[in-house]
């Protein structure tokens, strides 16, 4: 076994010694293995659910034996949600793919940055039409955004994939309001060679900051 779940299960077991909400009812390893394979193939919540129900190699992955049930999208939700509440996912994502670059399972050639939105699990409450009064949002963290004549209510993740592997190396979840470029910093690992990007990240002094670096700017400019 490359990866050395040890480290990475102290690190997640911190994040509840305070809690009072109680422990996952699942294994902490087996779900934060589940959020390396969303990450990896890039799917949300649903899609993560279906993939996890069909395919035989993410549950061999996540140890999960043919009569387990399969953990549903919302458990992961929650999961990673708390992994964001306490800071310490960004962290977590970092210390394996550390553990992989010591294997040379990953070249730090470059980073290619970019970000999506993903919809919340939970819709967003309708205002009472006879009271006119709308109920408290189930997700907090979650905001409306508006792209490309769409509006959905939920999370924003922000992505930096390896350019040798396609690998998402990665993540940053923010709410969906954000703008692409603020979590720019968050999604580089600090060992680039070259860095890409749309026009949304183009800024004077990062680019000017990146070549300071010695690191080559592929950011695109507005036109």
């Amino acid at each position: 076994m490359l990866i050395d779940w040890g480290p990475i299960r102290n690190q997640l077991q911190t994040t509840y010694d305070t809690s009072t909400r109680g422990r996952p009812t699942r294994d902490l390893i087996q779900l934060f293995k589940g959020l390396l394979l969303q990450a990896w193939y890039n799917l949300n919540d649903p899609g993560f659910e279906r993939a996890l129900n069909d395919r035989l190699s993410f549950q061999r992955f996540l140890g999960l034996s043919l009569k387990e049930s399969v953990p549903d999208e919302t458990t992961f939700w929650r999961f990673r949600n708390r992994l964001e509440e306490t800071g310490v996912l960004t962290d977590i994502f970092q210390a394996v793919l550390d553990q992989l670059a010591a294997h040379d399972l990953i070249v730090e050639k470059g980073t290619l940055i970019d970000a999506t939105i993903k919809p919340a699990p939970f819709r967003p409450p309708r205002t009472d039409r006879q009271t006119g009064e709308t109920p408290p949002i189930r997700d907090p963290d979650a905001t409306f955004v508006t792209k490309r004549g769409k509006t959905t209510f939920g999370y924003k993740a922000h992505i930096g994939v390896d350019l040798e592997s396609d690998l998402i190396k990665t993540v940053t979840l923010t709410a969906a309001n954000v703008h692409d470029s603020t979590a720019f910093d968050q999604v580089l690992t600090g060992h680039e060679q070259n860095v890409f990007a749309d026009k949304a990240y183009t800024k004077a002094e990062r680019r000017r900051q990146l070549r300071t670096d010695g690191v080559y700017c592929g950011i695109l400019t507005a036109s």
